[in-house]
């Protein structure tokens, strides 16, 4: 079990939660957000805020790698994982919270392969107008992103963010997180 702790740390627990480490180190102190890969337990990402934007675990959150290569900014906001190959990862950030969780953002949307350098992604150029700040990626479904942004748009990519389509509707402002429902289709 991992926990970030926003201004704090990243900690994990071997006994269900009895018992925590102390900082995980090459892990952001100030983590906004960290997520397991759905079938690889080894795997885990994070965003955060403590000068490197992010950085992810192979061996299930023992060790951490910080992955800033590429990133125009270190301020890290949201992070997920595509469903199938581990490896894949994406990341959003801004250059501090007041251009992250602000009117005006100044936000970049980003992927990468494992530790190799971050290759900007997104519907518009860099800086993007909103905050992508909640990062979605459909089970059983490679390459499917979505993005929920701060003005309460959502982005979608079926090609691990190389082309996107905004979805047919606009939520209220998002705030922290977004869930993906999928249907069955059977009625």
């Amino acid at each position: 079990m991992l926990a970030g702790i926003e201004f704090g740390a990243v900690v994990r627990s071997l006994d269900g939660g009895q018992t925590w480490s102390g900082h995980r180190r090459g892990a952001l102190r100030d983590c906004h957000s960290l997520t397991f890969h759905a079938t690889n337990g080894n795997w885990a990402y994070q965003a955060g805020g403590s000068g490197g934007g992010a950085s992810f675990s192979q061996d299930g959150g023992i060790t951490w790698h910080k992955n800033k290569n590429g990133l125009a900014k270190n301020y890290g906001v949201s992070c997920a994982c595509d469903p199938q190959k581990p490896e894949i990862w994406y990341v959003s950030v801004a250059p501090g919270p007041g251009k992250a969780y602000g009117v005006a953002a100044e936000a970049y949307l980003y992927r990468a392969t494992g530790s190799a350098e971050w290759q900007p992604i997104g519907w518009e150029p860099h800086p993007l107008r909103s905050m992508p700040i909640a990062l979605v990626t459909a089970p059983n479904q490679p390459g499917q992103l979505y993005a929920g942004l701060t003005n309460g748009q959502v982005w979608h990519s079926a090609d691990y963010g190389e082309t996107w389509q905004k979805l047919p509707f606009d939520l209220p402002p998002i705030r922290r997180s977004m869930i993906l429902v999928e249907s069955d289709n059977r009625g």
